[in-house]
């Protein structure tokens, strides 16, 4: 039997709602395009007339949106305690399968670990779980470093 709370819904939908807002303000805006660009090559950005330094303030101003969010909805699902930061390590273990500068891999890669770890909660319990989770981290970090959705990126200067 499934049982989802009002609240989890309530997360869920706003959660869907500000990803579908990234995605589209990446995709079909100016702003977007310019994110892109700046994260691609900054100097040849520059030189097409995009102010660089203003899209990376841009960037850091949406993350911290982004990350005000998660912790709203952090503060209504748990108790806040002083090692809830341990959650983060998730979201960079779910970054790291997806694929890092990939949206959708993020999201694959976010899905597929909650699967796992539940899967893993229920079958090896909460102490093994956590130690599972990290080595197919490591595995897809052995066999694919870019990730599920990734895809090569080259060291910049």
């Amino acid at each position: 039997m499934l049982v989802v709370s009002t609240g989890d819904l309530m997360m869920f939908g706003i959660s869907a709602v500000a990803l579908i807002v990234l995605a589209y303000v990446i995709q079909k805006t100016r702003l977007g395009r310019a994110l892109r660009a700046v994260s691609f090559d900054r100097d040849t950005a520059q030189l097409m007339g995009i102010d660089s330094t203003r899209i990376i303030q841009l960037a850091f101003v949406i993350s911290g949106i982004l990350a005000g969010i998660a912790g709203v909805f952090l503060g209504i699902k748990y108790t806040l305690y002083p090692t809830l930061g341990s959650l983060v390590v998730k979201g960079f273990i779910a970054s790291v399968i997806g694929g890092l500068g990939s949206l959708t891999g993020a999201v694959i890669g976010a899905l597929l670990l909650g699967i796992l770890e539940t899967l893993l909660l229920a079958a090896l319990g909460s102490g093994y779980s956590t130690i599972a989770v990290f080595a197919v981290m490591l595995v897809f970090l052995l066999i694919r470093p870019q990730g599920i959705a990734g895809s090569n990126v080259q060291e910049k200067a």
